[in-house]
């Protein structure tokens, strides 16, 4: 019922964790945390899809998985980690084998793919790394690896009991054999000294970005248990270390989690995210399917330098169908304009100046009274954008209100694109920030579209709503964008 159409999901059972993202001889590869067998997490393999335009994929055979031998360092499962392409030219993947019963211990491991990424043998002498056992830690998985002045680099995920998050640093000649250097970040490294920046740091992805102005920035994106949100950081890498000059939030929502990114054949460094299930456990457990990624997205710095900043890429604007244009308009306080439109999947493009509204409204998925909706809010007197999935579904609480802060200087239009997929919602600004979240309306008539505010009149500068082409699944029938 809640299948997306356009975002990426597995043919069926659990997905999370994107892994291995790489663009080899012209082919996007995404590989992904996986259960073939059922909706629930449980035996990690890797899945694996192929695409030439980063929209329209093709499911491939399963990458890895879990060892036979129950008594093998992956027999638990084949977690999360990346790809990279050796110096005699192999595919390599990295992963973190899980022993069974219990997921413990933690070890990196590698495998081969032939030159098409099609077929994987494991390395014989895996593990690769053993766990540091000086130190008292929670966890020690998934990698992001890269090379730098003829020297392999690898940075794992992990924490320290009582210290907080960490992630431990690696090099290597070959991929084979790894010596570790020590902890390249821990929370208290940070600028706000480590509070509230969680025990446990998952899915590290360290890259870099340029900078028309200033030298390329080296950032860490970490997924910090127990915290909701990913974070990033920004710094320069001096002496096997991260020294950070600022941090911040990638997506504002509570739905992405354990992104990863990869530098495309272009220039471009893109990215994917999982975006996590938050309907009720007994649904999911009996639903074919379970979770979806993120649009693909790329990644740049702010003017300042200081933000990571989000935008689609430009390949999701193939996914278009039929578009509806709206005039300009002024829409004033108790004159909520409802476009003439309905569409649970769609792409929806606004420009608005808030004028002097305190705060302005769009409100999608709504049922004709409004029972369940979900609204996109600009607060322009406190300066902060909010997703509100509060009452996307009837008579539930299991929605959230996130915010996001939303500075525009005098005279500057608020810019949104927000991209609706039967249960996805994805929110990007002229400023790139992004608010994800998932929804679960239980009427069929929750497709509308609304814009309002609270007090004064704002005006809509520019509006257009596109159907979008499915790409996943079936077929939609009546989901396209009606005039």
């Amino acid at each position: 019922m809640y299948r997306p159409h356009y975002h990426f999901t597995a043919p069926k059972g659990w997905l999370n964790d994107p892994n291995g993202l790489i663009q080899h001889n012209g082919v996007y590869h995404l590989f992904y945390q996986h259960n073939p067998y059922s909706s629930v997490w449980a035996n990690m393999h890797w899945g694996h899809a192929t695409s030439h335009d980063l929209v329209h994929w093709r499911h491939q055979p399963i990458a890895l998985a879990p060892s036979d031998d129950k008594s093998a360092y992956d027999a638990g499962g084949v977690f999360s980690g990346c790809c990279v392409i050796a110096d005699d030219g192999t595919p390599t993947i990295i992963y973190t084998g899980v022993a069974a019963p219990n997921y413990t211990p933690q070890v990196p491991a590698l495998a081969f793919g032939d030159a098409n990424l099609q077929t994987w043998h494991k390395y014989p002498l895996n593990p690769v790394i053993p766990p540091p056992n000086h130190l008292n830690i929670v966890g020690f998985r998934d990698h992001t690896v890269w090379k730098e002045n003829e020297q392999w680099h690898q940075l794992i995920g992990s924490g320290i009991r009582g210290q907080g998050g960490c992630v431990f640093h690696y090099t290597s000649a070959n991929l084979l054999k790894w010596d570790y250097v020590g902890i390249a970040l821990q929370s208290n490294d940070l600028p706000n000294a480590g509070h509230n920046s969680g025990t446990m740091w998952e899915c590290p992805d360290f890259f870099s970005l340029p900078h028309p102005n200033q030298a390329p920035s080296m950032i860490l994106c970490i997924s910090p248990i127990p915290l909701n949100q990913v974070h990033y950081v920004l710094g320069e890498w001096r002496n096997n270390r991260l020294t950070p000059h600022a941090q911040g939030i990638l997506d504002y929502g509570t739905a992405m989690w354990a992104p990863q990114s990869f530098a495309a054949q272009d220039g471009r460094r893109i990215m994917f995210g999982w975006l996590r299930e938050s309907r009720p456990n007994h649904e999911q457990s009996i639903d074919t399917w379970n979770s979806v990624m993120t649009l693909p997205r790329v990644l740049s710095l702010s003017t300042d330098g200081k933000k990571i900043m989000s935008q689609p890429a430009t390949e999701v604007e193939q996914l278009r169908g039929e578009v509806y244009q709206s005039a300009p308009q002024a829409i004033h306080y108790q004159q909520p304009v409802t476009l003439p439109v309905q569409s649970n999947c769609c792409e929806i493009n606004l420009e608005i100046d808030p004028a002097d509204a305190g705060q302005l409204m769009v409100t999608i998925c709504h049922s004709p009274n409004k029972e369940e909706r979900t609204t996109v809010i600009y607060d322009h007197v406190h300066q902060s954008l909010w997703l509100d999935t509060t009452h996307s579904r009837q008579n539930s609480a299991s929605g959230q209100a996130n915010a996001a802060p939303m500075l525009l200087v005098q005279g500057e239009a608020l810019k949104l694109r927000i991209f609706i997929d039967v249960s996805v919602v994805e929110v990007y600004t002229n400023q790139g920030t992004c608010l994800s979240g998932r929804i679960y309306p239980l009427r069929e008539d929750s497709k509308n579209i609304t814009i309002h505010c609270n007090r004064g009149s704002i005006f809509l500068q520019k509006c257009e709503i596109w159907s979008m082409k499915n790409t996943v699944g079936e077929s939609p029938t009546n989901d396209d964008v009606s005039k």
